[in-house]
């Protein structure tokens, strides 16, 4: 939500060609570069946050809490698992977040095996439409919306703060 939102921002500034110039025409270059930051540093968290999030549904998976709260919930949670890993697998700033991903699925098909027949067929599933990325995202619209903020727009704006960031340190240390 927080990349859907500052998104837009960005992309009128560069429809206006803001990203072309040095520190973009009409702004005050030290406040820019200052946004600018703020921006890079909101992914980044952003980016972690979800990557911390897989952790924390992780361990709600122990044996002794699945014991407590049942299968259904169990199965919530790993509904939930597949949706942030989709996630992580499209950021273009982890790149092995795909691997990743078919690894947890490698993991669930093994664990569903013999015991939860629908978890097994949507994880099989699931591995035969993350065979062809174009395909994964025609299935997930949701995810093909993130996709285009993420994987198309978010590096533009991510390596025009870096060039301009070390533009600015390189050019305060002369």
């Amino acid at each position: 939500q927080v990349v859907a939102y500052l998104e837009p921002h960005f992309s009128i500034l560069q429809a206006q060609g803001k990203f072309d110039g040095s520190a973009g025409s009409g702004f005050n270059p030290i406040a820019f570069q200052q946004d600018l930051m703020n921006y890079r540093i909101i992914y980044e968290y952003f980016v972690g946050s979800i990557v911390q999030s897989r952790f924390f549904y992780y361990s709600l998976l122990t044996p002794e809490l699945v014991a407590y709260k049942g299968n259904k919930i169990q199965q919530q949670i790993i509904l939930k698992l597949m949706d942030i890993y989709r996630i992580t697998a499209i950021l273009p700033t982890r790149p092995s977040a795909m691997n990743e991903y078919r690894d947890f699925l490698q993991r669930l098909m093994t664990f569903s095996d013999n015991r939860n027949p629908f978890l097994y067929r949507m994880v099989v599933q699931e591995l035969g439409f993350i065979q062809n990325k174009a395909e994964w995202l025609v299935r997930f619209p949701n995810l093909a919306w993130i996709n285009s903020i993420v994987s198309e727009k978010i590096p533009t704006i991510l390596a025009f703060i870096k060039t301009q960031t070390v533009g600015l340190v390189v050019g305060s240390t002369n």
